[in-house]
């Protein structure tokens, strides 16, 4: 509808454009076998065997959501298709800088990914959720019953009813995408500075990337020592 508004009716050329655009996004749920497959060839130029591997990946038409679910560490999907395990975990690999496993993100990469998601109360539910340490992990712990999980993590908010589109959200990142979400929901900068002042009255200190985390820590841990010495 976008391409129609600005006078794009060209089948071909939409779908050129179309193609163009969730790639270079890297939105993985929505590619076709097709940019699957361009995907593998501009990342995997090294393997030997690569046409193979692209061959697997048409003629069973994985498009970017099956490419997830096959990639999730309860499924061996490629493998059995015929892919070597080593190259399934170079895909994995060059997955990871597209998409994050929901079992490592923590509970500030969950924050940022509900604030983004285009619903009623984002802010507040992302923020809720950020106050009760929900990781990835314990998603994932939930998700034979997601929607209860869900609720079970609002019902102590009157004021925060539980949207639809967020059960939705989150059930189809861990059954349709195989437990991925995609990088730049989790890198959300709108919300960065939202939960300073409770993390700081908490004792908390609040961080862009695990790595500030781990060197904060590994400071604090030096601190400590010296202290002790002293």
């Amino acid at each position: 509808e976008v391409l129609e508004d600005v006078g794009i009716t060209d089948a071909a050329q939409m779908e050129s454009l179309r193609h163009s655009f969730v790639l270079d996004s890297c939105m993985v749920p929505y590619w076709t076998p097709s940019d699957v497959a361009q995907w593998l060839q501009s990342k995997l130029s090294s393997v030997k065997n690569l046409p193979s591997v692209l061959d697997i990946v048409q003629q069973n038409g994985i498009d970017g959501s099956q490419l997830l679910v096959a990639l999730n560490s309860d499924s061996n999907r490629l493998s059995q298709l015929g892919v070597d395990e080593s190259v399934v975990s170079k895909i994995r690999g060059k997955v990871s800088a597209c998409a994050r496993e929901l079992s490592h993100m923590d509970e500030v990469e969950v924050m940022y990914w509900l604030h983004s998601i285009a619903m009623p109360h984002n802010t507040e539910i992302a923020r809720h959720f950020y106050q009760q340490g929900v990781t990835g992990a314990q998603i994932l712990a939930g998700k034979h019953d997601l929607a209860a999980f869900v609720e079970s993590k609002l019902g102590g908010s009157a004021s925060l009813p539980v949207p639809s589109l967020l059960t939705e959200t989150v059930t189809n990142a861990v059954h349709a995408h195989g437990g991925f979400v995609a990088n730049y929901l989790i890198q959300d900068p709108s919300i960065v500075d939202m939960p300073t002042s409770m993390a700081a009255a908490a004792g908390k200190k609040m961080f862009m990337t695990e790595r500030e985390s781990a060197e904060f820590e590994q400071r604090k841990k030096s601190q400590d020592c010296r202290r002790r010495r002293a």
